[in-house]
């Protein structure tokens, strides 16, 4: 969080700065995320349907929250016109819902959602 705070306190922070680089100093790779996770368990899925499973969620449970915020939670921002002029990014509503979500999802024993198992 300090190293954050510092970035977020510079005059003029350097806009292709990366926070956290990948193994040979450029972004990282899909490789080192979620999709790493699920490939060293052996699922064949994408990281697509976990993406899905939120939005989705999100749609049918939670409309106390915009569509905008889900959306930016998955990382997506209006683009066009709206993104020039909407600048917002929904922190304190992001945090909300996903705080939700993860009540959903529950510890393990009482998750509701299907645990990942591996392939043979």
């Amino acid at each position: 969080m300090a190293l954050l705070e510092a970035i977020k306190g510079a005059d003029e922070p350097d806009s292709t700065a990366l926070v956290f680089k990948g193994r040979w100093g450029g972004p990282l790779s899909e490789h080192t995320g979620m999709l790493a996770v699920l490939r060293r368990l052996g699922v064949k899925e994408t990281v697509h349907g976990m993406r899905s499973s939120l939005r989705t969620w999100a749609a049918d449970t939670a409309p106390e929250y915009p569509r905008e915020v889900a959306e930016a939670c998955l990382g997506h921002f209006a683009g066009g016109v709206e993104g020039i002029y909407n600048r917002a990014d929904f922190i304190e509503l992001r945090r909300g819902l996903l705080e939700k979500w993860a009540g959903f999802c529950g510890a393990p024993e009482t998750a509701n959602v299907v645990p990942l198992r591996r392939t043979a």
